[in-house]
C-alpha cells in the first residue's frame, strides 16, 4: 500500500492492524439491475445496507447484518464463503427488514470500494481477529482505508446498530 503525504506512519500501521494488510482480486464480473433495484432507483455506489432478520439475530441491538452496494452487487462477510459478492436482486429477497444509508461524504466512496472488492474471498470470523471479517468490520476497514489519505477515522463499529446511529451516514431508504 502506498503511504500518502499528510497521513502519519501511525494511521498506516492502525489500519494495517485493523484490515490485516492483505487483498484479493475481484473478477469483473457485472450485474444489471433488477426489478427490485428498479423499485429503488436511489441507491447509489457505496451505499451502506443494513438489514434485519428476526429469525437469525445473534448480534446485539435491532440491525443484525451490514453490507455494501456497488454496481448492482451487495458486498457482504458471510459464515460460509467469507467475504463475497450477490446480486443485488438476491439480497433483496432474503431479507425482509433493509435500511439503505450513504456516506455524506460521498468522495470517500471510490477508495471505499475499491478496497471492499479487493477482500472478497477473505473468510469471515465471529471474531475480527487473524485476517478474517464480520460484516460490521468489513464495512468498517473499507471506510477506513477510504479515509487514508484525507483524515484518517477509524469509526469504530462493532455491530450494525453502531453504523445505524452514526451521524456520517444518512438514511435513504427502507424496506
Amino acid at each position: 500500500m502506498r503511504r500518502t503525504s499528510g497521513a502519519p506512519a501511525f494511521h498506516r500501521r492502525r489500519f494495517l492492524a485493523l484490515a490485516g494488510g492483505g487483498t484479493a482480486a475481484l473478477g469483473s464480473l457485472l450485474f444489471l439491475p433488477s426489478s427490485a433495484e428498479a423499485a429503488w432507483p436511489k441507491l447509489r455506489d457505496g451505499d451502506v445496507f443494513l438489514t434485519r432478520n428476526p429469525r437469525n439475530n445473534m448480534v446485539p441491538g435491532y440491525w443484525n447484518h451490514a453490507a455494501l452496494y456497488a454496481s448492482g452487487l451487495v458486498y457482504e462477510a458471510q459464515v460460509n464463503p467469507g467475504i463475497r459478492t450477490v446480486p443485488f436482486n438476491v439480497f433483496y429477497g432474503t431479507y425482509p427488514r433493509i435500511a439503505v444509508l450513504r456516506l455524506n461524504a460521498q468522495y470517500l466512496v471510490p477508495r471505499m470500494l475499491w478496497y471492499a472488492r479487493s477482500l472478497v474471498g477473505k473468510p469471515y470470523t465471529v471474531l475480527p481477529v487473524h485476517g478474517g471479517y464480520t460484516c460490521v468490520f468489513y464495512v468498517r476497514v473499507s471506510y477506513y482505508f477510504a479515509t487514508l489519505a484525507y483524515a484518517p477515522t477509524d469509526p469504530g463499529w462493532i455491530i450494525p446498530d453502531h453504523i445505524a446511529a452514526d451521524r456520517r451516514l444518512i438514511s435513504v431508504g427502507s424496506k
